[in-house]
């Protein structure tokens, strides 16, 4: 299911930047989905502004090759990495009997599989996924505490790195904006 839903809006998104006819689909949809509820802040003017707004990028994205390659390339790269901290947690345990491919393969796996179940952070859809699909690659001993740290890495340590550079950045503007109130009493 997941992969079809990531395949199926994948294909949605780069033919909406090449047909207008999409659009009229997707605004119909949006309009039974709306009766029925689902869209009660919506408004069909906005999202069908978004849907311009993003045809619009996607045609200056075709017309700039470069920086359309470089966002692939950086996003495998980035993705890429994700995937690879559970073949470092594998490694911290001291097993070494699969390669860092098929850890890769099963971790996408994983992503694919949780990554359309409407929790924030897909919380207990990836814990689940990860001890019921990594379960022939890891010991039952070490099975669990590799989940959890696992999810520490990936969800909680970027939870608490983000928050910790927005106190820097709090703590910039707040005494940036002290220094130009003392700056202008001297004048």
């Amino acid at each position: 299911l997941g992969l079809f839903a990531h395949v199926f809006f994948s294909l949605v998104l780069v033919l909406l930047s090449y047909t207008d006819y999409l659009k009229k689909i997707i605004i119909f949809v949006f309009k039974k989905l709306k009766k029925l509820n689902l869209f009660k802040k919506s408004d069909e003017a906005s999202f069908s502004l978004k849907l311009d707004e993003y045809s619009e990028y996607m045609t200056e994205m075709k017309d700039n090759k470069k920086a359309m390659f470089l966002i692939i390339f950086l996003s495998i790269i980035q993705i890429t990495a994700y995937f690879s901290v559970t073949y470092f947690v594998y490694r911290a345990f001291r097993l070494d009997t699969f390669s860092f491919f098929d850890l890769l393969a099963i971790q996408s796996i994983v992503y694919i599989v949780v990554s359309f179940i409407p929790t924030p952070g897909n919380a207990v859809a990836s814990e689940s996924g990860f001890y019921v699909l990594f379960q022939p690659f890891f010991p039952p001993a070490v099975l669990i505490y590799a989940v959890l740290i696992w999810r520490f890495i990936t969800y909680y340590l970027n939870i608490i790195f983000n928050g910790g550079v927005l106190i820097i950045i709090k703590i910039i503007e707040i005494v940036s904006r002290k220094l130009q109130r003392n700056s202008s009493y001297k004048i």
